[in-house]
């Protein structure tokens, strides 16, 4: 029975360095923060003050990095658990 996110990942059918390495990636701490951080960015027009538009690249906040580094994980975590239950209908059907 899978009961979390970690045990999912466990338990997704490819090496178990991949899922480690995955679980790793998405989840958030100081090695991430620090591999992360600096990375994105956006362009946002301004104008200064002789009315001529520039353009500045702020960085993507930490928090949404962590708010995306989630959805990646909800929507992984759905995945898996979508195949858990195709699979386990396919067998009942076929026993």
């Amino acid at each position: 029975m899978i009961r979390g996110r970690e045990d999912a990942f466990q338990a997704w059918p490819a090496a178990p360095s991949v899922n480690a390495a995955m679980v790793e990636a998405l989840t958030p701490s100081a090695e991430t923060q620090a591999a992360y951080m600096n990375t994105f960015r956006f362009p946002f027009p301004a104008w200064d003050k002789d009315g001529v538009r520039v353009m500045h690249s702020p960085n993507v906040p930490w928090v949404t990095i962590k708010e995306i580094m989630a959805a990646i994980k909800a929507r992984a975590d759905a995945r898996i658990a979508a195949t858990f239950v195709s699979s386990a209908v396919e067998a009942a059907v076929q026993s």
